[in-house]
């Protein structure tokens, strides 16, 4: 047997905040599998929390077995614009991002240029976001290279900072028309501040 059942709460709105719920029933097996998704938007960050709840289905009637299954994950909304640096070797470079999320799927631009804001340069990339982990590639050329910048790849933590989140991690390596060669790596530091 199988069934499913979704039913959402109407978002509430104040000023600052708004608030959602999404059920999700799947039966099948004897079980009932409930998915509830609480998602929280407050003061330009999104929060989604996926809470779980079994039941045994009998023909008697339904029992709670589990609450709470697995713990709650949070899933941050890293849309926005964010600034920090590169570094390679010893020399220090801006780095600009403009992302845009669609749950864990990430896209947007890098613009590189000189710790003076020349030689600007800017490349499309796409990622995704599990956990702490945020994975990126770039893709292609959006403006000449107008220096000895690469196309990279790499792997960022994402870290919440009180009331900021800042993203550290490392830039590498990347096989696409542009892209950094083997060898080519250096940190990665950005805040949304």
């Amino acid at each position: 047997m199988s069934l499913a059942f979704h039913s959402q709460k109407p978002a509430t709105n104040s000023c600052c905040s708004a608030i959602a719920m999404r059920t999700k029933l799947t039966a099948y097996s004897g079980m009932i599998y409930t998915d509830q998704y609480h998602v929280e938007a407050t003061m330009g960050a999104r929060i989604i929390t996926k809470i779980a709840v079994v039941f045994a289905v009998s023909s008697p009637g339904v029992q709670v077995l589990a609450q709470a299954l697995k713990p709650p994950s949070a899933l941050v909304d890293l849309t926005g614009d964010w600034r920090g640096y590169a570094t390679f070797k010893r020399s220090k470079f801006n780095y600009e991002w403009t992302i845009q999320q669609n749950g864990p799927q990430l896209s947007g631009s890098i613009t590189i240029s000189q710790a003076d804001g020349s030689q600007r340069s800017t490349y499309r990339f796409v990622g995704s976001v599990q956990g702490e982990t945020l994975s990126f590639r770039g893709t292609q050329w959006l403006t000449p290279n107008l220096a000895t910048w690469c196309i990279a790849s790499g792997n960022l933590r994402v870290l919440k900072q009180q009331s900021k989140i800042e993203l550290k991690g490392n830039w590498g390596p990347h096989q696409v028309p542009g892209g950094c060669p083997q060898g080519g790596r250096g940190e990665v530091y950005l805040s949304n501040r």
